[in-house]
């Protein structure tokens, strides 16, 4: 069973390139209305995850795996920020090739989900031109883009760039009732 990383990789990353920066977005004081078309039980590309949030504010994110002949309980937070009206998800990212936060655009409703990915290349360009201090990794198969800067300055440049986000192909979870 893939991990709900790996889901979100397939589903808005192509090849898994990816924007990452060292520290989350600052969690956001949502409404009640906000929470609730957040939390809930969610279904993407066949795998079901569970999203609720604790006292402080962090959404956390869980789901089954199958392992060594049992169900186990995977989970990790998401940190949730509120800019104008918009809301953006900051995440982490472990593995062998790279180790930051992802952040992707959100947009709630009462049935789906609808999350972009950053445009790398967008952010490819800011690094080389000196505009965000950072460093590109590139291979064969993806690009990633790894940016030094303050996760508060980060979010403040794509909450006034619409060129920030990827808006052509979002990755959309369907609530479960």
């Amino acid at each position: 069973m893939k991990s709900a990383i790996t889901i979100l990789c397939v589903l808005l990353l192509a090849g898994c390139s990816s924007v990452q920066m060292k520290e989350p977005f600052p969690v956001s004081d949502l409404s009640e209305e906000e929470r609730n078309q957040l939390e809930g039980t969610w279904n993407v590309d066949d795998e079901v995850l569970q999203v609720a949030f604790t006292s402080n504010g962090v959404a956390h994110v869980a789901w089954m795996e199958w392992k060594d002949e049992a169900f186990q309980l995977k989970s990790f937070p998401v940190y949730v920020t509120k800019q104008d009206e918009t809301l953006y998800i900051s995440l982490r990212i472990e593995d062998e090739t790279a180790d930051g936060y992802s952040f992707f655009e959100l947009k709630p409703s009462d049935t789906k989900l609808i999350i972009w990915p950053p445009d790398v290349e967008f952010f490819k360009q800011l690094v080389e031109n000196g505009t965000l201090e950072g460093k590109i990794e590139e291979d064969k198969y993806s690009d990633a883009v790894l940016l030094n800067a303050l996760a508060v300055e980060i979010l403040e440049l794509i909450s006034t760039n619409t060129a920030a986000f990827d808006y052509k192909e979002p990755a959309i979870f369907q609530r479960l009732e």
